[in-house]
């Protein structure tokens, strides 16, 4: 599997290629008509996107009933489908595929570069990170330990932990309220 590393340069080439300046992103409707030569269609369908490949290139399409905040991870997932397939990479199972292109979606949703721009301006508030890049509160949480490195850990099943190493069970910690998502998530304080 691809680490966290990898995954920001994955992210980063993926910029690149489109021509595109993750310092201040396009968004990824432009970043899917540069990519693929088309904006993504919202649409009726079943499922919440889905990428099809054409004779002249591809169609991604969002569900248009889909949160409007789960909108650019959609599209940053279908993108990072795109990319493994362009670039060779093929993990072993679909969970491991789906992982990983959930993974890199969100970097594509929240490039690194960016978000730590907004970090420096917003601080670590869930809610307007979560704001500024149209994402969920879940998403902007896991960047935060991400790009801040900042211990955050998102409850639920399965925990998903990320930043710095520290003692959840001794450390001081501060719970963040997920509310789009009716989960929790804790930060350290």
């Amino acid at each position: 599997m691809i680490d966290g590393d990898e995954l920001e340069f994955e992210a980063l080439a993926l910029y690149a290629a489109a021509g595109a300046d993750p310092s201040d992103p396009p968004g990824v409707d432009a970043l899917c008509r540069r990519l693929l030569g088309s904006a993504p269609r919202r649409e009726a369908m079943i499922g919440l996107a889905d990428l099809t490949p054409l004779p002249t290139g591809y169609r991604l399409r969002v569900n248009r009933l889909a949160p409007p905040e789960q909108v650019a991870f959609l599209i940053g997932h279908e993108l990072a489908e795109w990319w493994l397939d362009e670039r060779g990479i093929s993990p072993a199972t679909l969970v491991e595929r789906e992982a990983l292109c959930d993974a890199l979606g969100a970097r594509l949703a929240c490039p690194g570069p960016a978000f730590a721009h907004a970090i420096d301006v917003l601080g670590h508030r869930v809610a307007d990170l979560a704001r500024r890049f149209r994402v969920p509160r879940a998403l902007a949480l896991l960047r935060i330990g991400e790009v801040a490195r900042r211990p955050v850990r998102l409850l639920g099943t399965p925990i998903r932990t990320r930043g710095a190493p520290f003692d959840w069970h001794r450390g001081r910690v501060h719970p963040v309220r997920l509310a789009d998502e009716g989960k929790w998530g804790l930060m350290a304080g």
